[in-house]
């Protein structure tokens, strides 16, 4: 078996191959090129993705964040509720329609 012969790249070093011989160095411009051109577009489709990624990140924490001030809000509303509804458990006899009538009216503040 022969030993493969050098191909000489752009940058002018040496390297050699197993795969396929070129039969000249135009032959082997025309391969780098194309490989050069599939990476360039590899790179491309990467940092796309990396925008894309980004974005969706930013949006996420944005709604998260979003979501977080509405969870706030509701615990303040239950606090608010639990401070006026069971002082009128406590408070009225052990009629439920009563404290029933009670709740719903505390509630319709809410509504």
């Amino acid at each position: 078996m022969s030993k493969p012969s050098p191909i000489i790249t752009r940058s002018g070093s040496t390297t050699s191959t197993t795969s396929k011989k070129f039969t000249s160095n135009d032959d082997i411009l025309k391969a780098f090129d194309r490989i050069q051109s599939s990476q360039d577009k590899l790179l491309a489709g990467h940092k796309s993705l990396g925008t894309d990624l980004k974005t969706s990140i930013n949006a996420l924490t944005s709604r998260f964040d979003s979501l977080s001030l509405d969870i706030s809000e509701l615990r303040t509303k239950v606090d608010l509720l639990e401070s006026k509804v069971l002082p009128l458990e406590s408070n009225t006899p052990n009629s439920s329609t009563v404290l029933f009538t009670q709740i719903s009216d505390v509630l319709q503040e809410f509504t």
